[in-house]
């Protein structure tokens, strides 16, 4: 039986909709009616048998829609509606600039300073220069996603020089911005949602996290045991966040964690209970590690578009980068399967945590670090 049954949803294949066609030109013509792959009426049955099957796929397709497993964009954020979870957007990433000039000088609202690589950032409020020459001034990044995060010492073009405005420069790294929450990223949130009420687990403390737009790594550890262990407190738990406010890492938390379990890391928040009472909730901020890449590939001899696919290999290094969480291992083998396609015979990688130390080995990272990639990081060559 075909369509919707006790056993789900069967689509008729191709072959099943022409065995049909023709059975049914028999009955109507009789059995010696000429139905072969030249004849008009054979070639007409076919086309049609064709866009019929076309029909039943979209037919199928829209069934697994209404499935988180199988659904896909739109019609999986319509799925996760239901238990009130919505796809993260893309954002901005935002930070502070430090400017340096003559005490006195305003810097207007919108005034853009810039990567080297022309990343292009604009502040969101009037600043004036203090006496001591300097002024820390907030920006955004005029692009969304993940280009808006720069390492360190990274803004220092400014884009429209004025008079008294003498250098711009970044003191810390960027971490705000992010790519559209993948159909993948939002079912694993999806799942973990529905522990998100309860307390008192590693899971729910988890799923509490997962609600931060922001947080762009994170790990959650345990010393159940009545001694001190890898500098954890007895009962307690440890947080190490990538990304996120101080509160909003704070108050999920607290929020989640088991009462009269105690809370580690060099970062503390004091959250506020319902009858305002102060509790100290300490965790631990993320250290980020950068990846270095060089990446040797050889093209087949029919390949076009060489400059495109490169561009698409940086842009599968760095979804592979992106995979791997904090603790975990960056390793040489699945880089290459990310990287390999019709249009690349071969390719050779040699990673490092500088460019000094390429090398064509695994990067084991420690539980609080976490990789990151820059585009600038990356070298392709082409062999």
């Amino acid at each position: 039986m075909f369509g919707l049954s006790e056993k789900g949803f069967k689509r008729k294949l191709y072959s099943d909709i022409e065995n049909d066609l023709f059975i049914r030109a028999k009955d109507m013509f009789g059995n010696d009616i000429n139905l072969s792959e030249r004849s008009p009426l054979g070639i007409f049955l076919r086309v049609i048998a064709w866009s019929l099957s076309l029909i039943w796929q979209v037919a199928e397709k829209t069934y697994h829609q209404g499935h988180l497993s199988s659904a896909e964009g739109l019609s999986l954020d319509y799925v996760c509606e239901k238990a009130d979870i919505y796809r993260f957007p893309a954002l901005k990433a935002t930070g502070e600039v430090k400017f340096t000039g003559k005490a006195g000088k305003k810097i207007y609202k919108g005034f853009k300073v810039a990567t080297n690589n022309n990343v292009v950032y604009e502040t969101v409020e009037e600043v004036q220069i203090s006496s001591d020459g300097t002024v820390k001034a907030k920006v955004i990044c005029t692009q969304l996603g993940d280009i808006g995060n720069v390492d360190a010492n990274t803004i220092k073009t400014i884009i429209n020089p004025e008079l008294d405005i003498d250098s711009v420069n970044n003191t810390e790294r960027f971490l705000t911005g992010r790519e559209v929450e993948t159909d993948d990223e939002l079912r694993d949130r999806y799942k973990l949602s529905f522990i998100a009420s309860g307390k008192a687990t590693i899971n729910a403390i988890i799923a509490h996290l997962l609600k931060i737009p922001t947080l762009k790594g994170y790990k959650v550890l345990e010393n159940d045991t009545m001694e001190v262990k890898n500098n954890m407190q007895p009962k307690s738990i440890k947080v190490i966040a990538l990304g996120g406010t101080d509160e909003e890492i704070g108050r999920a938390i607290f929020e989640s964690k088991a009462a009269g379990i105690q809370t580690n890391g060099n970062v503390t928040y004091m959250a506020t209970d319902n009858l305002g009472y102060k509790h100290e909730i300490k965790f631990s901020r993320a250290s980020e590690v950068s990846i270095f890449a060089k990446i040797d590939i050889t093209f087949n001899i029919t390949t076009i578009n060489k400059d495109e696919l490169k561009k698409e290999v940086i842009s599968r290094f760095k979804k592979y980068i992106r995979s791997i969480n904090m603790g975990d291992t960056v390793i040489i083998s699945k880089i290459i399967s990310a990287i390999l396609s019709e249009d690349i015979k071969d390719v050779d990688v040699m990673i490092g945590k500088s460019n000094a130390s390429l090398a064509r080995s695994n990067i084991t990272l420690l539980d609080e670090e976490v990789p990151t990639v820059m585009d600038e990081n990356i070298t392709i060559n082409e062999v």
